[in-house]
């Protein structure tokens, strides 16, 4: 109540002291996740990239909702793709898909999640094995992904890539 105060006031810092007093005092208190992922995206924010690492594998790591979860996956997975570790953000990104829930936020979580695995599978994945790994993670959506991936490729100057894929590339 008193981070949501300070929130409200406008005074940041006092807001991420109070949560980090939450997190160090009671770190199995049922708002610590959520403690952790405010300053876990107030670190993504201000570039303390490290810092924010460690406070979404925390969020993972313990048991909470699963949308913290999903969102501090999610998030790890920029970290790594930013880090030059695609195939890494690849996976935390599928994982999201895959774990995603009916909920909406949960859902419209993974949909970003789909395009981002799109991005990275352009990077470090086969073209010859883009429809398994689609239909994988997301059955439903897979010939979409297909198309997504094909015009990402055209879009990179990877024509023969997107042929590979077997899907119609439809013009911009």
């Amino acid at each position: 109540g008193l981070a949501y105060v300070h929130q409200r006031l406008g005074d940041r810092a006092a807001q991420q002291t109070a949560l980090r007093t939450l997190v160090a005092d009671h770190p199995g208190h049922p708002l610590a996740g959520s403690a952790r992922l405010v300053l876990a995206d107030a670190a993504f924010q201000g570039q303390s990239f490290d810092e924010a690492l460690r406070l979404y594998e925390e969020v993972v790591e313990r048991d909470g909702p699963n949308q913290e979860r999903l969102h501090a996956r999610y998030m790890i997975g920029w970290l790594a793709f930013n880090g030059d570790a695609p195939q890494l953000a690849l996976e935390h990104w599928a994982l999201v898909v895959r774990s995603a829930g009916p909920d909406p936020t949960q859902r419209m979580l993974a949909e970003s999640a789909m395009r981002d695995c799109v991005m990275a599978y352009a990077r470090v994945g086969r073209p010859e094995a883009a429809r398994a790994f689609f239909l994988q993670v997301a059955p439903a959506h897979a010939s979409a992904l297909l198309v997504a991936l094909a015009r990402r490729y055209v879009d990179e100057g990877r024509a023969d890539d997107a042929a590979r894929l077997g899907v119609m590339v439809p013009p911009r």
